[in-house]
């Protein structure tokens, strides 16, 4: 571009300016930079100081983002770079400060970009009267007289005539006005509520633009009303959860009212910092989802109570927005208050303050004497999702053990930790689960010795201690071999004393006899039973289940040992008569009776080792081991195995079609018969022999 000397252009100005200052100075080289000659750049110079010296401004308000945005797409056209530098240069005058007027920079920058109209030939064909520079003669701007010219200046610089932007104006002044009242709930001048929808009055004549910006601001109004009218109806009979939830949703209410104030302070500014319907739309743009949101929940929770309305806004908090997905976090945090209140309570001392049924433990108001199984119940459908089914199980079990320690009379209460929502509740569960665990352990191992009083049903009821159980069958022979309803109870329990004070288990004394019922022709050898009357808490353990278990496979054992011993006494009778029936020529009768005798005495002895060795024994053994550091219900499963185990190896659990019990007990019949049959005819040959003699 060919420039203008300095001097040239100095002597044109100075025909009509005699006093020139710095900002004419700055004037003249910037003008110079545009136009090399002299005639035009003295009607451009002009025309500069013109638009200086007026009162005119666009209409659009001073958003310095918007115009940035504007800028950085034009000059992304010709290369990111350019926009890239322009940003940066941005970003440092914004941390600067300065200057002041970036705006006013902003939008002359973006006017006079080539991407424009050709201002030059609009520019020279509108200027035709020079305009004395102001800061060179004092002398008073002077107007502009015609709307021709307005409205090509207008096409120039995005201005429109003075007139016309007054009535854009005062018409959004008016909006943002009655806006301001729908947001509050209240109908406006010219925007009302109509029943479920918001209507403007048709007489405003509001451009397109400016009215869908005006309804979606509307919105925001409509849902605080419908959110207001949802908080009176709920407003009654609700449970604690449904309470947290109104009074956060209420307490979210008072964020907005404070918005909505400051928001009506600032329609009272001076024009350049008035309220526009852009700002307005801003300002309200995440109160208007966090309404959308309230609204949402309040339907979705209508209905719902407890641990399902934690659930319903936990499952909105799953959302791909962050926005969202941080504000529902920060409702269920203090909705969830009351439920992790009653979860505190629970863990750390064993009490249930559910007014309402909202938490996922219950109690049972038909309980029996087992109060650890009955007395609590665990309620699934009240779990929160983002609590695992895991972790429900072990908060479950940790307040009834700090409840059943309680009730034992030992120190139950734990240092207690605040529980809200967004903890590692997994870990803090686990470590109160170790503690609780251990310390119930040891109260049952320790304290009330739950391994001596295992061990005693072990000995006496599936018959490991040997030596007592021939005692026993020695002492009661006689007694039980007689009918059934001949046999009284304290008779028999006379024996089983003298039979246990040799004993120095310290639990004998819980034992007991117990007759079964009888039928018709019973012996005493089919209704005997041990009984066993476990202390609290141990009978949490050795539950009437457990002892029902106990009695079926001490019934089974009882009547192998009998088995047993009956060969034993046919084997000692064969010896004693063995000379005297020997000289009788009874040599083959006897050789094939002890035959018989040697075969079921080698399949009683077998089967009792297979019972009681890989049987009790190994089950023994293997419960011992686990038994150690667990909970109440895992130590009770793992006796309920233990006694599963000795069952199945006792053959006492048929397998499919084979009822292997039946028909041991048909084999111990027949070698009971087997001996009657001896002993009788024992009995025939003696008789003759006696006879013959």
């Amino acid at each position: 571009m060919k420039m203008l000397g300095n001097e040239q252009l100095k002597k044109l100005i100075k025909k009509t300016d005699k006093k020139p200052e710095k900002e004419s100075k700055q004037l003249l080289k910037l003008v110079s930079l545009f136009q090399g000659d002299p005639q035009k750049q003295k009607k451009l110079y002009d025309y500069s100081l013109r638009i200086m010296s007026s009162r005119l401004q666009p209409i659009v308000s001073g958003d310095e983002l918007h115009l940035s945005e504007l800028i950085q797409k034009k000059l992304a056209k010709s290369g990111a770079e350019k926009a890239l530098r322009f940003t940066k240069i941005l970003e440092k005058l914004v941390q600067l400060g300065r200057p002041r007027n970036r705006w006013e920079m902003l939008y002359f920058l973006l006017k006079i970009s080539p991407e424009q109209a050709d201002y030059h030939e609009i520019m020279f064909e509108t200027v035709n009267e020079p305009i004395e520079d102001p800061h060179l003669t004092n002398v008073e701007p002077q107007s502009i007289k015609t709307a021709e010219k307005q409205q090509q200046m207008a096409a120039v610089f995005g201005t429109k005539p003075k007139v016309v932007r007054t009535s854009r104006q005062e018409l959004e002044d008016q909006l943002v006005q009655d806006l301001i009242f729908i947001l509050q709930g209240v109908d406006g001048t010219f925007v009302k509520f109509n029943q479920e929808l918001i209507s403007f009055d048709e007489t405003l004549n509001v451009p397109a633009p400016m009215l869908d910006l005006a309804t979606k601001i509307a919105e925001l109004g409509w849902l605080y009303r419908k959110v207001s009218k949802s908080l009176e109806r709920l407003d009654t009979d609700v449970d604690l959860s449904q309470q947290s939830l109104l009074a956060t949703i209420r307490d979210e209410q008072k964020e907005y009212y404070k918005l909505v104030a400051i928001m009506e302070t600032h329609t009272q500014l001076d024009p350049e910092q008035r309220l526009t319907l852009k700002r307005l739309y801003v300002w309200t743009s995440k109160p208007l989802q966090k309404l959308r949101i309230h609204n949402i929940l309040l339907e979705a929770c209508e209905q719902a109570k407890g641990g399902e309305i934690i659930s319903i806004v936990h499952s909105y908090s799953l959302h791909g927005d962050p926005f969202i997905k941080e504000y529902v976090e920060s409702l269920l945090s203090r909705v969830s208050l009351p439920f992790y209140s009653m979860m505190q309570r629970w863990i750390y001392k064993g009490e249930l303050d559910d007014p309402f049924g909202e938490f996922f433990v219950s109690t049972n108001p038909q309980m029996n004497e087992n109060i650890w199984k009955t007395k609590f119940g665990l309620e699934d459908d009240n779990v929160p999702p983002f609590i695992s089914r895991q972790t429900a199980k072990k908060i479950f079990l940790i307040g009834k053990t700090l409840d059943f320690i309680k009730g034992c009379g030992e120190p139950h209460e734990l240092e207690q930790q605040q529980l809200t929502y967004g903890q590692d509740l997994d870990f803090i569960v686990n470590q109160v689960y170790k503690k609780m665990s251990g310390r119930l352990s040891e109260m049952l191992l320790r304290k009330y010795e739950l391994i001596e009083h295992l061990q005693v049903l072990k000995d006496y009821f599936l018959l490991g201690n040997a030596n007592f159980v021939q005692q026993l069958m020695e002492t009661l022979d006689r007694t039980l071999s007689k009918p059934a309803t001949t046999i009284y109870r304290h008779h028999l329990t006379g024996a089983l004393e003298s039979c246990l004070r040799q004993s120095s288990d310290t639990q004998i004394k819980h034992l007991d006899v117990r007759l079964l019922e009888a039928s018709a022709g019973d012996l005493g050898w089919d209704v005997f039973a041990l009984d066993y009357h476990p202390p609290f808490p141990v009978n949490t353990i050795l539950n009437p289940q457990a002892m029902h278990c106990y009695l079926k496979l001490f019934s089974f054992l009882w009547r192998m040992k009998r088995t047993e011993h009956v060969l034993q006494n046919t084997w000692k009778r064969q010896m004693s008569m063995h000379l005297e029936l020997r000289n009788a020529g009874c040599d083959q009768l006897l050789h094939q009776m002890q035959l018989l005798n040697a075969s079921m005495s080698h399949f009683m002895t077998q089967l009792q080792h297979f019972i009681l060795l890989d049987g009790v024994e190994a089950s023994w053994v293997e419960f011992n081991d686990k038994m150690h550091n667990l909970d109440l219900d895992l130590l009770i499963a793992e006796h309920n195995k233990y006694l599963n185990r000795i069952t199945i190896k006792s053959m006492l659990v048929s397998e499919g079609k084979i009822n292997l019990t039946s028909k041991l007990l048909k084999i111990f019949d027949l070698v009971i018969a087997t001996d009657a049959f001896q002993s009788q005819v024992y009995a025939s040959r003696v008789s003759q022999l006696t006879i013959g003699c």
